[in-house]
């Protein structure tokens, strides 16, 4: 294991550690950046396209206007024969 001086923040100065422990703080470091960095372009995706401002309500009306209904099957009429005249004697 090769030996290097240290200049970490919170170490000594001149201190010798192992190389390995210097490049993985710095990866730990870069790691903790990239995270943050998502964690915000997350939250900044959520504000502008999922947020309670963003909600519509829904209810039957909104509905049936969307899917172009002038009035709800059940009271228009379905088109089909009913039970009644779709009887023969």
């Amino acid at each position: 294991m090769r030996l290097t001086p240290w200049r970490g923040a919170g170490g000594s100065r001149g201190a010798t550690v192992p190389q390995s422990a210097a490049w993985r703080s710095v990866l730990r470091r870069h790691l903790a950046w990239l995270l943050l960095l998502k964690f915000a372009a997350l939250a900044l995706l959520w504000a502008l396209f999922f947020s309670p401002a963003h909600r519509t309500s829904v209810d039957g009306r909104m509905t049936g206007r969307q899917l172009a209904l002038g009035q709800p099957a059940a009271q228009a009429g379905s088109g089909a024969p009913t039970r009644e005249e779709g009887r023969r004697d």
